[in-house]
């Protein structure tokens, strides 16, 4: 008998486990999956992406913090994520039509308020999950349980942001990913149900959570640290491996694998949370000594990966630049994981906190820290953040003090003597060769630089000529023929010469050309920071802005087609492959 009831506790432990693992896998895929759903729907405009991007991060929060009431009924959190992303796309169409034929005055406003409605409930799902799985594995796993569950539950999560980009979508497109995951979900909560789990917890709902207030303030200044980072690490993946999908995908999974290897780390050796503040201040004044080194390695070696590896080969390099800080991060909350009286509630409160200072991060790094910094400036500002959080922890005490002093100067030092921000404006295809590399940079002369919100965007002067540079992508030389070209021999397809729409300003000189040849020109450009500094280009686009019969708009091709009522005898379109972020 106590054989078989051994066997039983053994067989609930490993389908538990493999239920968090594959519901971490499920969940992280609809903050990818319905974002990009929405952009096909109603634009890839910054300001709806992050609407998306703070709905689930608020949306998971809240949903960890309110975790614990939901403990009988994760079977039915679980299959009801699994519906709504069912009929998400079951309905998709209607939606379409919700929004861009019977309401009226569409906006963009109206665009972020629906993105907002419609994540917020998956969101709020998706975050009651990881909570009651590990109150569930309580029962069965008696000490720091809930390290193993944050580690199965972040490792299915960064499996999936490898597998949806590289594997699913590719193989089935984006709605029939979401429907596979959405099964997947499904039977996960029909599993769930039949288990019973929820059986063999006690549901006491304590009333304090004990944790010291230097502790949670560490946590939320180290958490807000941890959005800059992860933001300054997509944008540095950009301008190495190009602004592609799958760019993301990479600096996803690494950052969510760190948490499970940070998770992984503490349950085995029991570091405690400050252990791994000063880690990450180590990890980061590394990085700001040596990432032109290792930027320098990944050219090196791109030749050698590239018939064969060169997707582990990225990986790796990323790894060797934000790895170490993914892992500090990831750690965080399960080293502050202490007694698990209640693993719901507490790990629910411990994630809120984060989740509330990851949107604090985020908006503070895409209004204030972005525009301002440039990229060695805003990595030294993480430092200065865990600096900060070191000091709260440790209050008053010297030698906390003198290390966090010491290391900020390191970390100026290395920014002023080892760090090349010239590096990051060569063209993503620079590091394909070390030869290419050494040659672009010695060629570089200067650039004018200027960043807004989530994007960056360059005028960069090299071997004598003027480039267009946005998000790590080079175009042509300014003053190319090829763009006035396309713009001349586009209006001899067109019957008539009155209206014309051009999708792209970029530097202005191919709708140029065809605003010199039609009566009005409509041009639809995506990126607000483009439309800004066009006057700087102004020489090559016959002085666009300046033309009474162009009209300039800021917005998504997609959307503003769905939106006007006009009539066009010709569309250009001179946007990006669509392998590039805004173009798909």
């Amino acid at each position: 008998m106590a054989q078989l009831k051994h066997t039983s506790r053994s067989f609930k432990t490993a389908l538990l486990t493999t239920m968090l693992f594959l519901s971490g896998l499920c969940g992280i895929s609809y903050e990818i999956l319905c974002a990009r759903m929405l952009n096909n729907l109603i634009g890839d405009a910054f300001a709806v992406n992050a609407s998306i991007l703070v709905t689930f991060l608020a949306g998971i929060g809240f949903g960890t913090r309110y975790a614990y009431r939901f403990k009988r009924y994760l079977w039915a959190v679980e299959a009801l994520i699994g519906v709504y992303a069912g009929l998400f796309v079951l309905v998709r169409h209607q939606i379409d039509a919700l929004l861009f034929r019977i309401l009226p005055a569409q906006s963009m406003a109206m665009n972020i308020l629906a993105s907002c409605i419609l994540l917020a409930v998956p969101a709020f799902l998706v975050g009651i999950s990881l909570p009651i799985f590990a109150a569930y594995l309580k029962t069965y796993v008696r000490e720091r349980v809930f390290s193993v569950s944050y580690m199965v539950y972040n490792f299915g999560a960064a499996l999936t942001a490898l597998l949806v980009e590289f594997g699913l979508i590719r193989l089935f497109g984006i709605p029939d990913t979401v429907l596979i995951l959405a099964s997947l979900n499904l039977a996960i909560g029909i599993g769930l149900y039949f288990l019973s789990p929820q059986s063999d917890i006690q549901l006491q709902f304590p009333e304090e959570i004990l944790y010291p207030v230097t502790i949670l303030g560490g946590l939320f200044l180290f958490s807000m640290a941890s959005a800059v980072f992860q933001l300054w690490a997509i944008k540095i993946a950009q301008f190495t491996f190009g602004p592609y999908h799958e760019t993301f995908a990479m600096v996803l999974a690494i950052v969510l694998g760190g948490i499970a290897i940070g998770s992984f780390i503490t349950r085995k050796w029991r570091i405690q949370f400050r252990t791994f503040l000063w880690t990450n201040i180590s990890f980061v004044v590394l990085l700001l000594a040596f990432f032109p080194l290792v930027v320098e390695l990944y050219a090196l070696g791109f030749p050698v990966f590239e018939e064969k590896a060169l997707l582990p080969w990225k990986v790796l390099t990323l790894f060797l630049i934000i790895g170490g800080s993914a892992i500090c991060y990831g750690a965080a909350i399960p080293a502050i994981m202490q007694r698990e009286q209640d693993v719901a509630k507490e790990s629910g409160w411990l994630l809120f906190i984060s989740s509330v200072a990851n949107v604090a991060g985020y908006l503070l790094m895409v209004f204030v820290l972005h525009p301002l910094f440039e990229y060695g400036q805003i990595l030294l500002i993480t430092l200065i953040f865990s600096a900060v959080a070191v000091l709260w922890i440790y209050a008053k005490k010297t030698p906390a003090i003198a290390a966090s002093v010491f290391a900020l100067a390191l970390g100026g030092l290395f920014l002023l003597t080892a760090w090349n921000e010239d590096i990051l404006y060569l063209d993503y295809t620079s590091f394909t060769s070390h030869e290419d590399f050494q040659e672009e940079l010695a060629d570089y002369e200067r650039g004018q630089r200027f960043r807004k919100y989530d994007e960056t965007f360059a005028i960069n002067t090299s071997g004598g000529n003027e480039y267009f540079f946005i998000n790590g992508y080079t175009s042509i030389p300014l003053n190319s023929p090829p763009e006035y070209i396309v713009g001349a021999i586009s209006t001899l397809l067109s019957p008539e010469r009155d209206q014309a729409l051009v999708l792209g300003l970029g530097s202005g000189a191919t709708a140029g050309t065809v605003a010199e040849l039609f009566r009005q020109v409509d041009v639809v450009e995506i990126n607000p920071i483009i439309v800004e500094k066009q006057y700087l280009m102004r020489q090559y686009s016959f002085a666009i802005m300046a033309k009474p019969n162009v009209n300039v708009v800021v917005d998504d091709g997609i959307r503003f087609l769905k939106t006007t009522d006009a009539n066009y005898d010709l569309i250009v379109n001179t946007v990006t492959t669509p392998l590039y972020f805004s173009s798909t």
